[in-house]
């Protein structure tokens, strides 16, 4: 079981899918090991050595928290972090013991990634 991965989730907008790709890329430069996901109802033709896409339905993606709770299970790891610009399904991710990170910038969220050594 790996015990450190990150899930990046991208559902709805092309513009959330292109942060979710540029985020990846950054991290995966500073931590060519980590296994990165990119969770996202967008069908796109692009590979990025390291990341895996994962596919999810219409119907999954409108759940908005519940879908990002659920696909922490998919992961299998010991860790997660979760990162959104919404306070609410912030809260909710850290009430059932995840680390979470509240989305306000790029470069707010790069410090919090150096901070946790991610980055």
């Amino acid at each position: 079981m790996t015990s450190r991965s990150v899930l990046l989730l991208a559902t709805n907008k092309t513009q959330y899918l292109e942060f979710a790709i540029n985020c990846a890329q950054s991290v995966k430069l500073h931590n060519p090991g980590l296994p990165l996901f990119i969770a996202t109802n967008i069908q796109i033709d692009i590979n990025i050595s390291g990341v895996k896409f994962l596919y999810i339905s219409e119907q999954l993606a409108r759940l908005h928290i519940e879908a990002k709770l659920y696909l922490d299970t998919l992961l299998q790891t010991e860790e997660t972090l979760f990162i959104d610009d919404n306070l609410r399904n912030e809260q909710a991710a850290r009430d059932i013991g995840l680390q979470t990170v509240h989305f306000k910038s790029a470069d707010q969220l790069k410090e919090d990634l150096v901070q946790l050594g991610i980055l």
